[in-house]
């Protein structure tokens, strides 16, 4: 992947972790990038040191041996618990996704470099996403008289639950624009 692509992936990478409330650095410029790119000191961690992000660049797959190995150096690292993303550029094995069952990856996230090109909240197509915490939540179940499991779905790899870090029972309210109504609001819950 070439360095024009990186940057933006990386820009992208800054905005969802600001957006998930992290406080992230602000971005550096191209050339900036390029001597980081070229030093290797492409990784990102929050200001809280909470989320460190890793880019594997590599042009292997990225393997279940590779997760043991970046996760464990980056627990060492930072004492206290903390949220770790791996970038990877192309690919990850099939088994990378069965580790990632375990819990002591409870606090791992793993993105395909190309996904994280473009930021699907700026899509002009996607409606607003709200992620509601546990009160708000509550709030609109009683409101409306339902529970969970009768609100539609957004599945866990959906992008948008991804941007997020949205996990399973989490709900989302949806705000879309309509012409009779003004805006629709709808919820999905996590699966």
């Amino acid at each position: 992947m070439d360095i024009s692509k990186l940057y933006k992936v990386r820009t992208t990478v800054i905005e969802m972790l600001t957006d998930r409330g992290y406080k992230m650095p602000t971005n550096v410029n191209v050339e900036e990038f390029k001597v980081m790119f070229e030093q290797g000191a492409m990784d990102l961690t929050d200001k809280d040191k909470t989320v460190h992000v890793f880019f594997y660049n590599d042009v292997k797959t990225f393997t279940k041996k590779d997760l043991e190995t970046y996760f464990n150096m980056i627990k060492e690292k930072y004492e206290n618990a903390v949220k770790v993303i791996f970038v990877v550029r192309d690919k990850y094995n099939s088994m990378v996704d069965k580790e990632m069952i375990k819990p002591e990856y409870k606090d791992v996230e793993i993105f395909l470099a190309p996904t994280l090109m473009i930021n699907p909240t700026k899509v002009r197509l996607v409606p607003q996403h709200i992620v509601l915490n546990d009160d708000e939540t509550k709030e609109m179940l009683e409101r409306y008289k339902v529970n969970r499991n009768q609100l539609n779905w957004i599945k866990s790899n959906d992008p948008i639950a991804k941007y997020y870090g949205m996990k399973k029972g989490q709900v989302i309210k949806i705000i879309r624009p309509s012409p009779s109504a003004g805006e629709y609001i709808s919820y999905r819950c996590v699966v």
